[in-house]
């Protein structure tokens, strides 16, 4: 997946590429990201809730409505971490990872209710 931000972003014309991967987390968070030579890479918690109840049924559906809801819920999370990654202040990173963390734990608590 590639994405040019253009001049949407203030950004100079290139392209970012995305890659999606699931991977336990330490954390209780239900995604994070990295950077990986030019990569931005979304790394979604399979051990989350979320991705049991919701994303992988999607993952693993076969029809065109489920495949672009699924697509759809990428893009979002994309730039979630996305946003969250352009911040550079340290304290402003760090306000970033609480409410991170705090987010997915609430989405938890609440899909197991």
């Amino acid at each position: 997946m590639a994405y040019d931000p253009g001049a949407a972003a203030g950004e100079p014309h290139h392209k970012t590429e995305y890659r999606i991967i699931a991977q336990a987390l330490s954390e209780t968070l239900f995604f994070n990201y990295a950077r990986d030579e030019g990569r931005f890479v979304l790394v979604i918690n399979p051990e989350h809730p979320f991705y049991k109840i919701i994303y992988k049924p999607l993952l693993d559906a076969d029809t065109p409505a489920e495949a672009a809801l699924r697509g759809y819920l990428d893009l979002l999370l994309l730039s979630m971490a996305r946003t969250e990654a352009l911040l550079d202040r340290e304290t402003d990173i760090k306000v970033a990872e609480a409410i991170r963390k705090g987010w997915s734990d609430t989405l938890a608590t609440l899909l197991n209710s």
